[in-house]
């Protein structure tokens, strides 16, 4: 396929991502100015979004923040630090609480892990998401998490605070601070035109690196596991004239993982227009019919 044919699909299918995305946000519709369904967002769809993660954090989270919300009579302070994260645990039933890739869980947190030798002790080194809040004054500059990326992004026109920020807190690895952010921006419709470090809005999964890989030609690209995200984000970033780059990067992890759905599919697809446009067509009337067919029980 020609390249800039290429993006420009992906930039279209982008949009399917885009509509589903957009409904996760508007489940907590005052994103924009409280600081608790902000976070909301990030705990339910974004923090906890790494390999080996237990279901439940996702839910789990959330429950324990509007737990505090509540107690607490919506008031943001040093004192929830300890609170959302006492109550995370004891919604699990202090089990399973993978301490060290736990973003609600504070510095300095001993925890022990097993080993054939037995038990051994450790303390988190990074901050909690809740520390970072409070330790960069977010409130007391009337800022929510929301408007403090968005403040930060238009006025030092660059990605890499706000990415750094976030990539500060436990837990909270590359990959999910470009996730978070590039939803967050497309959201936001924060414009990008003169921003730099615009390539740490691409999150870069598998099937971002099978199909760059392809539209590379570069077989090292394909075959990496992480070590070359940064040169595929950049690539993809450089490649998208008059195409916008994030929408792009949805479209590709669309495409691969759901529209493909193998690697097989996606590399003969990239190398085949009508057959990757009947990808498409397949996948739109399977969603339209799958909803259509579908009965919806009313409370009575």
């Amino acid at each position: 396929m020609d390249q800039n044919i290429t993006m420009k699909f992906f930039e279209d299918i982008g949009c399917l991502y885009r509509a589903s995305m957009h409904v996760s946000w508007n489940r907590y519709p005052n994103y924009k100015s409280d600081i608790w369904d902000l976070l909301a967002i990030f705990l339910q769809g974004y923090a906890f979004e790494r390999q080996g993660r237990k279901p439940d954090y996702f839910d789990v989270a959330v429950d324990a923040l509007y737990d505090c919300k509540a107690r607490n009579h919506e008031r943001f302070s040093n004192k929830i630090i300890s609170e959302i994260w006492s109550r995370f645990c004891e919604l699990l039933n202090d089990n399973n609480l993978n301490h060290q890739n736990n973003p609600l869980c504070p510095k300095g947190t001993k925890y022990t892990k097993n080993f054939k030798i037995g038990k051994k002790s450790f303390y988190t080194s990074k901050a909690s998401l809740i520390e970072v809040i409070i330790y960069n004054d977010l409130i007391e500059k009337k800022f929510t998490l929301t408007s403090y990326i968005q403040h930060s992004i238009l006025e030092k026109k660059d990605i890499s605070h706000v990415f750094n920020m976030l990539t500060s807190i436990q837990g909270i690895n590359k990959k999910i601070s470009s996730f978070y952010l590039r939803d967050l921006v497309d959201v936001l419709k924060i414009p990008l035109n003169t921003v730099k470090n615009r390539h740490l809005l691409q999150p870069v999964d598998i099937w971002v690196r099978r199909t760059i890989g392809v539209l590379s030609n570069n077989k090292k690209i394909k075959e990496s596991h992480g070590e070359l995200d940064e040169e595929i984000s950049e690539w993809i970033v450089n490649h998208c004239n008059n195409v916008n780059p994030e929408q792009v990067g949805m479209g590709i992890w669309l495409f691969g993982s759901e529209i493909a759905g193998s690697t097989y599919r996606l590399e003969q697809s990239l190398k085949n227009y009508a057959l990757a446009f009947d990808l498409v067509d397949i996948f739109k009337k399977q969603i339209k019919d799958r909803y259509h067919n579908c009965i919806f029980f009313k409370k009575s």
